[in-house]
């Protein structure tokens, strides 16, 4: 049986349209950075504060990034930064969280440095299973140590730790060994699981050929979400 034919650049459009209605971060961030190149500051700007108010991370970092430097249409005000993530924080955001973790670390985003305070508040949240936390932990540990910490996570089917898990066998960190086969493996398991990390990491799979995946004819993509993006059980998943 040939082998399907890969979709074109505009139905790559299409659907990553879709997946950024959706939410999912890594089509959002791709989004940011398109129109960061190609857009105006206006379209930028009221796509950045329509995601932040939804609490996608990508948008998240961005808002608090112009918020400190006076980017695209939005004042440089270092009080209404902390402000802004403090509130997200409160929320259980986690972006927010890893900003307020790296302001107390560096003395970022209006918030005065205090390392210790900002050990204290990454290690208690990274016990939980945050994911933005344990990327930090994560980092300061050996590649042994690390896989162990996203091992223990990920057979709890922690998102964060799939997430982590799929990066170490794609790109050959985190004590990880480079397969993107068994990257593949892994996140088909989960998929069958309706993970919605994993879920997510194979649509960006299809799209861009990521995490041993080839880039999926539009039948195959279409296939894909009718089974497990537009089944109801995986949207209460996905969309909770």
């Amino acid at each position: 049986m040939p082998a399907a034919t890969p979709m074109t650049e505009e139905e790559k459009i299409n659907y990553l349209d879709m997946f950024v209605e959706m939410g999912y971060g890594w089509a959002i961030e791709f989004r940011i950075s398109n129109l960061q190149e190609w857009g105006t500051t206006e379209e930028l700007h009221n796509f950045i504060e329509h995601w932040a108010a939804q609490g996608n991370p990508d948008a998240v970092k961005q808002k608090a990034q112009d918020l400190i430097s006076g980017w695209y249409g939005y004042p440089r005000d270092l009080v209404a930064a902390r402000e802004f993530i403090e509130g997200l924080v409160a929320q259980g955001n986690p972006e927010a969280i890893k900003l307020k973790a790296q302001g107390l670390a560096n003395g970022f985003y209006g918030y005065a440095q205090n390392p210790e305070a900002a050990r204290n508040f990454i290690n208690q949240l990274a016990e939980q299973g945050n994911e933005n936390a344990m990327k930090e932990v994560t980092s300061l540990l050996r590649p042994d140590e690390a896989h162990t910490f996203i091992e223990h996570f990920a057979n709890q089917g922690n998102d964060g730790a799939i997430k982590l898990k799929a990066t170490g066998l794609t790109h050959n960190v985190y004590g990880y060994q480079r397969s993107p086969e068994a990257a593949h493996r892994f996140i088909e398991q989960q998929v069958e699981a309706y993970n919605p990390a994993a879920i997510e990491l194979k649509a960006e799979g299809l799209l861009f050929g990521r995490y041993g995946y080839n880039v999926a004819s539009a039948a195959e993509m279409d296939d894909f979400i009718a089974r497990y993006v537009a089944d109801p059980i995986a949207r209460d998943h996905i969309l909770k």
